[in-house]
């Protein structure tokens, strides 16, 4: 579908054929389906097991094949299909600009159609929903679009600093004698009362 636009603006459209990168697509699909083989036990078990998959699964079949997950999957994927998206917005700004196109209200809207797929499908379907987050993440992009590469390089350090600062930050606290809070341990019990 085109964005009809006014004056000589060319309208905005989706990729054509030839303009797609095949490596990126590949790469995209590599990412999804190592975020699928971690989070297949959110689908296969009560989520009090997700942080806790030794509780459920005991079979030294099982425990071998969640280490190789931890080991070569768990985090993996997800940080290529992050890359991925945003190497996906600076492609879209820039064929837009290229085209004379408007960028930021057919971003918006694809943006907001994600938010709204990611709310119904965290809030209904699995609570492990990252759909919702990466609309999110896209609508701040769009503040850094027009900022010099020292200032999104800057930004980009501090907020990727920020998790292990605060975990940092929590470890302090607890070796100094604070209570932090956990996720609960569930017991065999549960976890049959809950399947």
């Amino acid at each position: 579908r085109s964005w009809g636009l006014p004056g000589n603006r060319q309208p905005l459209a989706p990729a054509g054929a030839s303009e797609r990168l095949a490596l990126i697509d590949v790469m995209r699909g590599a990412a999804l389906a190592g975020i699928l083989l971690a989070n297949i036990r959110g689908f296969a078990a009560p989520a009090g097991v997700y942080f806790n998959h030794e509780k459920f699964w005991t079979a030294p079949a099982d425990v071998a094949v969640q280490t190789f997950i931890d080991i070569f999957v768990q985090g993996k994927f997800i940080t290529m299909f992050a890359f991925l998206f945003g190497l996906g917005f600076a492609a879209q700004l820039e064929r837009a600009e290229a085209r004379h196109g408007r960028f930021v209200p057919v971003y918006r809207r694809r943006l907001l159609i994600l938010l709204i797929i990611g709310l119904i499908h965290g809030l209904g379907i699995w609570w492990g929903d990252i759909l919702a987050p990466y609309a999110l993440a896209g609508f701040g992009l769009l503040l850094f679009r027009h900022r010099a590469t020292k200032t999104t390089a800057w930004w980009a350090f501090g907020l990727y600093m920020l998790p292990m600062v605060l975990f940092l930050g929590g470890a302090i606290a607890a070796a100094f004698g604070a209570r932090v809070p956990g996720l609960p341990t569930p017991d065999a019990k549960s976890i049959a009362e809950t399947i």
